[in-house]
């Protein structure tokens, strides 16, 4: 049975072929995870003892709590909102390891790198976002690690390296375990799906892969990354989908300039730039659920980055409860940014 093309932005990667090049390499040495937690993990068990692990209190909570069961958890202050961490409330032992997260890749790292430079401690930086921001790429930190599968079409897949050319952990023995193939299934079936192809059951059934193969994964222990992963992103990061990433995301904001329902949390992106998706802060919760609800109905998935427990600090929650992130990512073109924009603007007119 045919249908026709499906339009939908958002959600999971599906299959969308070879990645074509020319490519940004990756760091080199890098040591290959299946998830980015698992990169850390395996820092701290090479360690040997428990160790105290400093994290921003904006942060996905089922990371920090996947570390507590291995390290002493220790919350200092930042966030996208914050210009630089709140230094304050960061006072690691030299022996202890920082966390420093570069929020959307939008960050430069220049307050990081001077606040390195008088304290000493054990600097892990997160480059998930984006792992080759300008950040990334200058770095000092002690270690750095990205969770590609957050920005590449991949079932899994992490790289930990050290900028400094410090001792890596050795590589984990174990591949992806089955969650790693649902969710590749999955892409496939999506990509199926989005052409028109199968059965009316098909989403139901990719969701279905999705979230079975993504609690199998969280659940894993510290495992390699797939080797099709790994043979997939072999040759680095492809130039163009980093292009489109940023183009996207001008794209986007241009369209809403003039738009007061809420404010980017990033007003422009550099040429260095390339966020997989646009930030956006609502005036309320109330604001933010609403027009999260409304794109959802017509079928735009926007994620929160991050959904912080109750038990949070007051700026974290608060921040938590009104940000949305539109997906801007390379399956997308301006286009489809014109009518996410659109989409946006007639929500908050049915709003009034």
């Amino acid at each position: 049975m045919t249908r026709e093309v499906s339009w939908e932005v958002g959600s999971d990667f599906h299959w969308v072929g070879m990645a074509p090049g020319p490519f940004l390499p990756w760091p080199n040495p890098a040591i290959w995870f299946a998830l980015g937690r698992h990169a850390v993990l395996q820092l701290m068990k090479e360690a040997g003892t428990r160790r105290n692990l400093w994290l921003p209190n904006y942060f996905c909570s089922e990371v920090v709590q996947a570390w507590s069961a291995s390290a002493n958890i220790h919350i200092y202050e930042d966030s996208p909102a914050l210009d630089h961490p709140k230094w304050e409330t960061l006072t690691p032992a030299s022996d202890d390891l920082v966390v420093a997260v570069n929020y959307f890749g939008m960050d430069d790292g220049i307050a990081w790198a001077e606040w390195k430079r008088k304290h000493a401690c054990i600097l892990i930086e997160d480059h998930s976002h984006d792992p080759h921001s300008i950040w990334a790429l200058t770095s000092r930190a002690d270690y750095a690690f990205c969770a590609l599968r957050k920005v590449m079409p991949v079932p899994d897949g992490a790289i930990l390296w050290s900028p400094v050319r410090r001792h890596l952990p050795s590589p984990a023995v174990s591949e992806a375990d089955a969650g790693s193939l649902e969710k590749l299934t999955a892409m496939l079936f999506k990509s199926e799906y989005l052409a028109g192809n199968g059965s009316p059951e098909l989403k139901e059934e990719f969701r279905r892969l999705q979230l079975s193969g993504e609690a199998s994964l969280e659940c894993a222990p510290v495992s390699a990354a797939s080797l099709f992963t790994m043979r997939y992103l072999a040759s680095g990061a492809p130039l163009l989908w980093r292009t489109v990433r940023r183009d996207n995301a001008r794209e986007l904001l241009l369209h809403l300039r003039d738009w007061r329902a809420a404010v980017p949390l990033h007003a422009s992106v550099s040429d260095e730039s390339a966020p997989f998706g646009v930030p956006l802060v609502f005036a309320s919760a109330e604001g933010r659920d609403y027009h999260r609800e409304f794109l959802r109905s017509r079928k735009i998935y926007c994620p929160i980055h991050w959904v912080m427990p109750q038990d949070s600090t007051p700026g974290a929650g608060e921040l938590s409860c009104r940000i949305l992130t539109i997906p801007c990512d390379q399956r997308y073109s301006s286009t489809d940014m014109q009518r996410v924009a659109e989409t946006l603007i007639q929500g908050a007119c049915h709003a009034r």
